[in-house]
């Protein structure tokens, strides 16, 4: 297996003083090493572009999509989300998966390696 840390930084290109920079895992196993490594690389960057960008994926090789979730960002209407809509979607996603770490670990939940994992701090 293959885990490191990765650092993405994004530039304005009219203001180059102007950058955006994000740290994130790359994980990746495979008998070959070399080939471990492509993995985690290949995954993690795209990955990061696809959430950063909220780019919709619908690969239909990709065995992890399916019909149900091909379009996230649309509401059930069809009508595509607001950026703010969006925003409090995720926000409300990781209030919940805060209240299952506070419950799973207690005051020392920020301390839980599983914490750190999700948030990308190991």
């Amino acid at each position: 297996m293959v885990r490191y840390g990765k650092k993405a930084i994004l530039t304005n290109s009219e203001k180059p003083e102007e950058q955006l920079t994000f740290h994130f895992l790359a994980i990746g196993s495979n008998s070959d090493p070399a080939k471990a490594k492509g993995c985690a690389e290949t995954y993690a960057i795209e990955y990061f572009l696809t959430k950063f960008f909220l780019i919709p994926t619908t690969d239909e090789l990709d065995p992890d999509v399916t019909k149900d979730h091909e379009h996230s960002n649309r509401l059930k209407s069809g009508k595509q989300e607001t950026a703010e809509e969006i925003q409090k979607r995720h926000e409300e996603k990781d209030q919940k998966r805060i209240a299952e770490l506070k419950t799973k670990y207690g005051a020392d939940w920020k301390l839980s390696q599983e914490y750190k994992l999700w948030r990308g701090n190991l």
